[in-house]
């Protein structure tokens, strides 16, 4: 079972929620028999970051970190031809370690070396993706504090759609083009849309559930009435 059936969503409609598409792009949605359909739609349309928001809902956390990566990384290669900046090169290799051995010590070490380059790079964003996918936020002698429900998600598509913005502006068409091929690739690898949606929901399930039990463990006190007793009118 997906979510989409568990809530009474259609894929797309499920994927159009996850993505936070606009009410402008409905007569898209209502048009879309399938997410294939509508990331098709979306790119006829120029909406490349919307697809690839789209994109990244729908694929698991794991998978989406490695197309961030890989988008992430061939933008390196073209704008620093010459060689890689060793902390972008250090936070590439840590992102990479991760996806290859997903460890607290892999997930906390690749946020590290991302963390000195900003979340508003490509790389950086990749590795929030990392260090939001699971886990705690929180030091590691602190009580576990999990991550919001779908933010590794989000930073995914962030990722994906700096690694466009921060390429020679002659390549913009030419990149989104290329890094959406790429997402769809992996929704295909993965055996279709139905079945990525269905790897996604139940992680994205299990976690909403860590969270909330999270969010109802430190939830503070209620407030005491106001004594009554004695007031006068």
């Amino acid at each position: 079972m997906t979510q989409s059936q568990s809530v009474g969503l259609t894929p797309v409609q499920w994927i159009a929620a996850r993505a936070t598409l606009g009410d402008d792009l409905k007569p898209v949605l209502d048009a879309s028999p399938d997410p294939g359909a509508l990331v098709q739609s979306l790119v006829n349309d120029g909406k490349h970051a919307e697809a690839i928001r789209c994109l990244a809902g729908a694929l698991p956390v794991r998978e989406g970190i490695w197309w961030a990566w890989v988008s992430a990384r061939h933008t390196a290669q073209l704008v620093y031809a010459g060689g890689l900046p060793p902390l972008l090169r250090l936070a590439l290799d840590g992102v990479e370690k991760w996806i290859n051995t997903p460890s607290d010590e892999a997930r906390r070490s690749a946020w590290s070396a991302g963390d000195a380059l900003g979340v508003g790079t490509p790389t950086g964003a990749a590795a929030a993706a990392v260090f939001m996918s699971g886990g705690s936020l929180a030091l590691p002698s602190a009580p576990i504090t999990p991550p919001p429900p779908g933010i590794a998600g989000a930073m995914v598509s962030t990722s994906v759609i700096l690694a466009v913005a921060s390429a020679p502006p002659e390549q913009l068409n030419a990149l989104y083009d290329a890094y959406v091929k790429q997402g769809l690739a992996i929704v295909e690898q993965l055996g279709g849309w139905e079945s990525a949606i269905g790897k996604t929901w139940h992680a994205l399930d299990a976690q909403q559930q860590e969270y909330q039990q999270f969010t109802a463990a430190n939830a503070p006190p209620p407030s005491a009435p106001a004594p009554t007793e004695g007031v006068s009118a």
